[in-house]
C-alpha cells in the first residue's frame, strides 16, 4: 500500500485551532516514554482531536497497539544489540 500522510490542509479552521489547544498542553509539560504517554489523559484527548479532525478515530486502538508493538520491537532491538 501507500504510505498515507495527513494533510492539514484538508482540516477546518476550527480543527486546526482544537489540535493547537491540545497541543499546547503538551507542548507545556513534560513528556515521558510512550508507554506512559499512551495512558495519560491530556495526550488521549490530543490523540482524539487529531484522529477526530481526520475522520479516522474509529481507528485509534489499532494505531495504538501498532505504535506499541513496534516500539516493543525496537526495545528488543535495542536489547539485543547490547548483547
Amino acid at each position: 500500500d501507500d504510505l498515507k500522510m495527513l494533510n492539514p490542509n484538508l482540516l477546518s479552521d476550527e480543527q486546526k485551532e482544537e489540535i493547537k489547544l491540545k497541543f499546547e498542553i503538551l507542548k507545556n509539560r513534560k513528556i515521558f516514554p510512550i508507554l506512559e504517554e499512551l495512558k495519560l489523559e491530556d495526550r488521549k484527548d490530543f490523540d482524539i482531536a487529531v484522529l477526530t479532525a481526520f475522520g479516522i478515530v474509529k481507528y485509534k486502538e489499532q494505531i495504538e497497539k501498532t505504535l506499541k508493538s513496534l516500539y516493543e520491537m525496537r526495545m528488543n532491538v535495542r536489547t539485543e544489540m547490547k548483547k
